[in-house]
């Protein structure tokens, strides 16, 4: 992918002859023509995408020219952040990409493309039931678990991550009538905390055990409640006039589906 950062062209005018031709490997300029004149030369310069002019050195004469140039917004962009909350949890991590070219004479296609994701973060406090001096087994075993006595994590941000993609395009077909589509595609998963279960909330008593009440979750269990979304929609059209009329015809379609879930728990009566 191509990046913002301004472009530096070197083309050294020594040795030409009467024409010259370079093939440049890289991602910003695909060949440089220079023809010898009697007094002058010419130099003709074929970028792979839109550039904006800076400045040039040496401004009157030498024989070496420095050309810079800053790509325009069909080079493309690339960027990201990574973070997380100053007093700990909420790490986020971002990735985001655009790019824009000319895949037919007169069209274009500008791709954009997203992934996010967020970690869990805990704004809680400790949790009252497992300061009880009472507590019997197997409630008593709470302080083992993680993080005790702050053992509720349903107070904090959710878990997400997606990722996105979007297209827009276009093209001329005919004199005056042009073809068009946009689109984009999403999908997302996210879980948040909920109420943190004691360790005797979920029992079993019965022929699988010999009748010993037995206890499934012995450090107690924090359910998630859980999603899953995925979304896309894509248009296509034709456009154009006729005489003095402006004619659009376009059709689209859309999806969107999202998923409920609860994860790691457990139903007592069942």
């Amino acid at each position: 992918m191509r990046t913002r950062a301004a472009a530096l062209l070197l083309v050294v005018l020594s040795g030409l002859g009467t024409t010259a031709r370079a093939q440049m490997v890289g991602r910003l300029i695909d060949a440089v023509d220079a023809t010898e004149r009697s007094d002058h030369v010419d130099i003709s310069i074929l970028f792979g995408c839109g550039l904006r002019y800076l400045s040039h050195l040496p401004a009157t004469e030498g024989d070496t020219l420095r050309l810079r140039f800053a790509p325009l917004p069909d080079c493309g962009n690339l960027g990201g952040t990574y973070g997380e909350y100053y007093d700990g949890g909420g790490i986020t991590g971002q990735v985001q990409g655009n790019v824009g070219f000319e895949p037919v004479p007169g069209g274009f296609l500008n791709l954009t493309a997203e992934v996010r994701n967020h970690g869990h973060s805990f704004r809680g406090g400790l949790d009252g039931r497992t300061l009880n001096p009472a507590l019997t087994a197997p409630d008593s075993n709470m302080k083992d678990v993680q993080g005790y006595p702050n053992v509720n994590l349903i107070s904090g941000d959710a878990e997400y991550h997606s990722k996105i993609f979007a297209f827009n395009a276009g093209m001329e077909v005919l004199d005056g009538i042009q073809f068009y589509s946009f689109g984009s595609y999403g999908d997302k998963k996210a879980q948040s905390y909920e109420n943190y279960r004691t360790p005797s909330t979920v029992s079993y008593q019965g022929p699988l055990t010999g009748g010993v009440k037995t206890y499934l979750f012995p450090l107690g269990f924090s359910p998630l409640e859980a999603t899953r979304e995925t979304d896309y929609e894509l248009t296509g059209g034709l456009k154009g006039e006729f005489e003095e009329w402006k004619w659009d015809l376009s059709a689209t379609y859309g999806y969107d589906k999202v998923g409920v879930y609860t994860l790691n728990s457990a139903n007592a009566a069942i």
